[in-house]
């Protein structure tokens, strides 16, 4: 028993679309691939800005916390390179024939634009710290100028070390003594 409809060998073709809706479906296919790409790239340049937003405001942080110019450039310069690795995906150098040939480097300007930003960006969060160790330097100059004018030459009394370490001895030795032992 077969059954014929299963068996159709006059098989007919896709009904063709007018040549208009061809038109038009080749112009949306088109436009939602430009549509794609603009929103990729909007998408990178935001996630661009936040990793240079987040390298300054941590540079800023630093500064204010740490005082130490090393740990803040190093910092900085590694957070604002994030986005730059990632241009750098699949980049591979070989040697062939002694001649090093370079493939998959898509974005070369790129990457090499982002390591100049990031290195302006480690520039000027070091000359904000420079610039703020120079007025606090200068304040305190003025501060001491001051007291020098209102008190005169007279400098405070400081106990010398030598009597701090005295201090610290009689302590231990009366604690060694007043301090009840046990039996």
């Amino acid at each position: 028993m077969s059954f014929s409809f299963l068996q159709q060998e006059n098989k007919s073709g896709d009904t063709e679309y007018p040549e208009e809706v061809k038109e038009q479906i080749e112009e949306f296919k088109a436009n939602k691939i430009a549509e794609i790409r603009k929103e990729a790239l909007l998408a990178e340049r935001l996630t661009n800005y936040s990793y240079v937003a987040a390298a300054y405001f941590v540079g800023k942080a630093l500064i204010g916390i740490t005082f130490n110019p090393t740990l803040t450039a190093v910092s900085v310069f590694t957070i604002a390179m994030i986005p730059a690795t990632r241009d750098l995906d699949g980049f591979r150098i070989n040697y062939h024939n002694g001649k090093p040939e370079i493939d998959n480097m898509h974005k070369p300007f790129s990457v090499i634009a982002k390591i100049g930003g990031a290195g302006f960006l480690v520039y000027g969060v070091l000359n904000n710290y420079y610039s703020l160790k120079s007025a606090t330097e200068r304040t305190y100059e003025v501060i001491e100028t001051q007291r020098k004018e209102f008190e005169g030459d007279k400098s405070p009394i400081a106990i010398p070390q030598s009597m701090g370490l005295l201090i610290s001895f009689l302590l231990m030795i009366a604690a060694y003594y007043f301090v009840p032992k046990r039996k």
